[in-house]
């Protein structure tokens, strides 16, 4: 099968794209120690000797898990690895999307390879569940997984390769705040997604020796910029979500449920006759105005501040009311009597005034 070396990392070892088997494949030519949290072969081990991520249709949207896992041993067999010494986790992102980013320090070296979808399975921790998980009937997703293969070319005990897992994590749900993502499946900003899975690799056999992997040193630091900026480089190969199409209205205000098709709705109690489609026209003239996209920003704020006990509802509301008045003075517009004395008050005045400064923007 013919092989695409994507990197080659500091311990002459190949990160590569196997376009037959639609995977990314890794094979040591060392012993190291791993810490994977796939099904196949997890947890802490010594005795790995390749690992792979790969394109697949999401476990449980054709097969229960357990049934998964005995799939990712014979995934294992068809790339040449041996099952009972290897490790992989699959995503519906695209291997051919792949972000792989290198920081160092000195003689530190730490690798991420990155493949990442959000579009719909964005989540955060603690958002409803969409089933118990103790049984083996096959479990549906939606599209949408961080994977992350994590290599170091450093040695360190097995709790610290465990806190690396931690640092990692937080470098992944950094990026996914920098882009501002928001959970599709909640209000509350998004921490990751439903499936995301993570391979961490070091060498025994390096000089370096690390008891720490938090932020406070190096390793730490380099952990958290290479996992940040390959999910977000990945983000864009695959979804195209970058910080451009992020300047958005309706990506600022989605997990608050503002979205064209409700804006939509809103348009049509002004315009009874107007269609879908001369709609969506008017309003990506302005979804990415600054007055419009910084105010759903606040707006968002005051929201997220009242659900978490940080601010009462009288002020916020205030606020609120505050800032729409600012928003319609922008777009030369009166502000309309608004009485706002709930978050579902403050929604539906956002959404009001933003179809009225589209048409009058537009000169409807």
């Amino acid at each position: 099968m013919k092989e695409i070396e994507l990197y080659r990392l500091s311990t002459d070892e190949k990160i590569v794209h196997v376009p037959e088997t639609r995977s990314i494949v890794v094979r040591f030519n060392a012993p190291k120690k791993v810490l994977s949290t796939s099904l196949l072969n997890g947890g802490y081990r010594e005795d790995i000797k390749g690992l792979f991520n790969y394109t697949c249709c999401g476990p449980g949207s054709c097969m229960s898990l357990e049934k998964y896992e005995e799939h990712l041993g014979k995934c294992a067999a068809v790339m040449g690895l041996d099952p009972a010494h290897s490790t992989g986790i699959g995503t519906a992102a695209r291997m051919e999307n792949a972000a792989i980013v290198e920081e160092t320090y000195e003689e530190l070296k730490v690798a991420a390879c990155v493949t990442a979808g959000v579009e719909g399975n964005a989540g955060c921790a603690g958002d409803p569940a969409g089933y118990y998980g103790a049984g083996a009937r096959p479990e549906i997703y939606r599209p949408g997984t961080i994977n992350i293969l994590l290599f170091i070319n450093a040695d360190m005990p097995p709790g610290i390769l465990t806190r690396a897992l931690v640092t990692c994590t937080e470098g992944k749900t950094a990026a996914l705040r920098e882009l501002m993502v928001g959970s599709r499946y909640s209000e509350n900003p998004a921490t990751g997604t439903g499936t995301d899975s993570t391979v961490i690799v070091c060498d025994p056999k390096s000089p370096l020796y690390f008891r720490s992997a938090g932020k406070h040193n190096k390793l730490g630091e380099l952990i958290g910029k290479t996992v940040k900026e390959a999910v977000k480089k990945a983000l864009g190969n695959q979804n195209h979500l970058y910080p451009s199409t992020q300047h958005s209205v309706t990506e600022r205000l989605r997990r608050y449920g503002v979205t064209e098709e409700v804006l939509y709705s809103y348009f049509r109690e002004y315009k009874k006759d107007g269609i879908e489609e001369e709609w969506r026209h008017l309003w990506r003239k302005i979804d990415q105005d600054s007055e419009m996209v910084f105010m759903s920003s606040f707006l968002a704020e005051l929201l997220d501040e009242y659900r978490w006990g940080l601010a009462g509802n009288e002020e916020v509301c205030r606020m609120a009311k505050k800032l729409l008045q600012m928003t319609a003075e922008a777009y030369g517009m009166r502000s309309v009597p608004m009485e706002i004395k709930s978050a579902e008050d403050i929604k539906d005045a956002f959404c009001r005034l933003a179809v009225q400064a589209a048409v009058k923007k537009n000169g409807i």
